[in-house]
């Protein structure tokens, strides 16, 4: 049935295939440089020979040949830009002379950091790291940890039938900070590691089910659970946060298992790992409330007529409340500046939309301005915004 149904989408497109080229009845495939079957893939070992049977790098074209060859990887490979600091270094600290075309190859002193990053990414290589197939019905398990230089997350969810289903990788992701991220405290690096893996597979996460971060910086949870004025960074980062299904929660530095690949197989990772979410929960966690943003106007409507909204209330009876409280702004030159600008202008269009409000976040998931509209409302020709810094409050756009 599935490849009859393949064909007539085939047919209906107009494509055409060769036949000397494809195969039919395989249990897997190699595409792109990759091996795929019906449950992972994962680097084509053909691939990667050539990869492992290289030397350290001594020259600049072999650095960056391999930075480039590695980070087509990356998505097998934990924490590789942490790994790969010391090349990346090399690379950024090179004289003005080297960046320069030259016939002749640019020897370069290798020291024991590079040697002992290019064998510590041999070994995950060498240890057949593959990922799952991602279900975006499924809750994801992002374990997240961060360095003075680098982001590096382990995406998880739990495959196979749900009586006898494991804990396996379908993603791992890591990014370098800039020089400017690099300044950051602990605390916002740990929370811009978080960000970038959300950031990074926004477009499957959105809309669907639960996200359970898990991070060994407990300050992190305290942050994003408390409602006090903070930085205006960790404000914008907290605010959108707060638009995604996430359950924070506090794991021990020993219990992460990020930094294990390079000594433990990959197998025991993953069910330690297991074991750990599925023992009885100590520490403390947060969890956005999924009524989001109607738990904001409920609060709101409490906070300002001490009316308590109970499960008898209709949809559309808050919003009409909301939308009947006589606003004033001090600065008339925010409405003035907000009917020049583009971004608010679109906004505005999107909520006039009629179809807009019954849409969920899954299906804005392509449309990041359509999904910020979502906590926003037009009230006496001007955009509005709930937020939730400090108090509780609807602030102008």
């Amino acid at each position: 049935d599935a490849l009859e149904k393949f064909l007539r989408k085939i047919r209906a497109a107009n494509l055409k295939y060769g036949l000397k080229k494809s195969t039919f009845g395989a249990k897997e495939v190699k595409y792109l440089g990759f091996v795929v079957n019906s449950e992972t893939w994962y680097p084509d070992p053909e691939r990667i020979a050539p990869i492992l049977d290289r030397p350290p790098p001594d020259d600049l074209k072999q650095i960056r040949g391999i930075c480039s060859a590695l980070a087509f990887h990356k998505r097998f490979l934990p924490n590789s830009t942490t790994i790969l600091e010391p090349l990346f270094a090399k690379l950024r600290n090179l004289d003005a002379k080297y960046s320069k075309k030259s016939r002749k190859p640019l020897k370069i002193p290798v020291d024991q950091a590079v040697a002992d990053a290019w064998n510590d990414c041999k070994k995950l290589l060498q240890s057949k790291i593959m990922n799952w197939h991602i279900d975006p019905h499924k809750e994801f398990h992002i374990f997240v940890d961060s360095s003075d230089f680098a982001s590096g997350s382990a995406i998880m969810q739990y495959t196979g039938e749900e009586a006898n289903s494991d804990l396996r990788p379908v993603a791992f992701h890591s990014k370098t900070f800039s020089m400017t991220e690099r300044n950051y405290t602990t605390t916002e690096r740990e929370l811009l590691g978080v960000i970038h893996a959300i950031d990074k597979y926004n477009y499957i996460i959105v809309g669907g089910n639960y996200v359970n971060i898990y991070t060994d910086h407990k300050a992190i949870i305290a942050l994003v659970a408390s409602k006090t004025v903070t930085t205006p960074r960790l404000c914008r980062w907290r605010r959108w946060l707060s638009t995604y299904k996430i359950r924070w929660r506090y794991i021990p530095g020993k219990e992460h298992g990020l930094a294990d690949f390079l000594s433990r197989p990959p197998e025991q990772v993953y069910k330690d790992i297991q074991n750990y979410i599925e023992s009885p929960e100590t520490e403390e966690s947060y969890e956005y409330d999924s009524r989001f943003p109607k738990l904001y106007m409920s609060r709101m409507t409490n906070a300002l007529f001490g009316a308590t909204v109970s499960s008898r209330y209709k949809d559309g009876d808050i919003d009409r409340l909301i939308n009947g409280l006589v606003l004033e702004i001090n600065d008339d030159e925010i409405t003035k500046q907000q009917k020049k600008d583009q971004t608010c202008i679109r906004i505005k269009e999107i909520l006039a939309d009629d179809s807009f409000k019954n849409k969920t976040l899954k299906d804005l998931k392509d449309n990041p301005l359509a999904v910020f509209a979502k906590r926003c409302l037009v009230v006496r020709d001007t955009l509005l915004c709930w937020s939730d810094v400090g108090r509780l409050s609807i602030v102008p756009v």
